[in-house]
């Protein structure tokens, strides 16, 4: 959820927002002019039109529609981790939607490869599942997107918070799968981000699932945590024992959860595999 659905003194702008979309047509798209309609909006919705901008110029056409979220699916390649997006997980959004409505719309794209659906949402899976939730309508800025300008709509979001680091390199990682761009420093530049955070996040996405769960899941994991899981990755992979590693830290947290170990657990796990590194170091240093 987004810092301006959770501010309470956005209330009253919030209020009158909403009032004047009750009273339009639901099933309306309206397009949004390049100049006059831009201004209107208030400063979220701005802020959202302004990615558009940024990525495709402000003569790209978008249409502010209301859409039945049972008809619109997620983008495989936005990063949300779906098998983790349950009701309760969402409970926070749902509330801030029934008192004060859909303060930020969400990002869409038009579809026609699948008659369940009409759109596709890039950025907004958790406001899509709270609308469903609530019986009500899915706000939505929809524009013709290629998986190129998606992603780089996306990731221009303040969204390091909104998702986990290990959603993050899942969802870098399948955007190089797809071909968005042929390496990691070609992505990083395409998305404006650091070659060296792309190459922590990416490390952190082979980290294997069931290891985070031992911490509540992907989403609980500290980020200490986080961080020594990317460079424990990395000394697996220089020295050439990264599936032996991956499959060592689901051993343990099969174990670790069969018998209802927390996060204490899943640490002295970590540490004593870590400890592996440094006893082979010293070992080569004496020889």
């Amino acid at each position: 959820m987004s810092g301006g659905e959770k501010r309470m003194s956005a209330a009253e702008r919030a209020s009158s927002r909403i009032a004047a979309l009750s009273s339009s047509d639901p099933a309306t798209a309206t397009p949004i002019s390049p100049v006059g309609a831009r201004a209107g909006r208030d400063e979220t919705e701005r802020g959202v039109i302004g990615r558009f901008d940024r990525v495709m110029g402000n003569k790209a056409r978008v249409e502010r529609m209301e859409l039945d979220p049972s008809r619109v699916r997620v983008w495989r390649l936005q990063g949300r981790l779906q098998d983790a997006l349950t009701p309760d997980h969402v409970k926070d959004v749902v509330a801030s939607i029934r008192e004060f409505g859909q303060f930020v719309p969400a990002i869409a794209r038009p579809i026609n490869d699948d008659p369940k659906y009409s759109h596709e949402v890039i950025e907004g899976s958790r406001r899509r599942l709270a609308c469903e939730i609530l019986g009500r309508k899915l706000i939505v800025y929809s524009s013709e997107l290629t998986d190129l300008q998606a992603a780089m709509i996306s990731q221009s979001a303040d969204d390091q918070v909104k998702h986990s680091p290990y959603e993050v390199g899942l969802r870098w990682q399948g955007w190089l799968a797809a071909g968005i761009a042929s390496n990691a420093a070609e992505l990083a530049q395409k998305i404006g981000v650091s070659t060296a955070l792309i190459s922590v996040r990416l490390n952190l996405a082979q980290v294997p699932r069931i290891f985070l769960r031992c911490f509540g899941d992907h989403d609980r994991v500290p980020k200490d945590i986080y961080l020594r899981l990317a460079s424990l990755i990395v000394k697996a992979r220089k020295s050439a024992r990264l599936p032996e590693i991956t499959a060592e830290l689901a051993a343990q947290a099969e174990m670790l959860l069969a018998e209802g170990s927390g996060p204490k657990g899943a640490m002295v796990a970590l540490t004593t595999i870590e400890s592996s590194f440094r006893r082979r170091r010293e070992r080569s240093t004496s020889d």
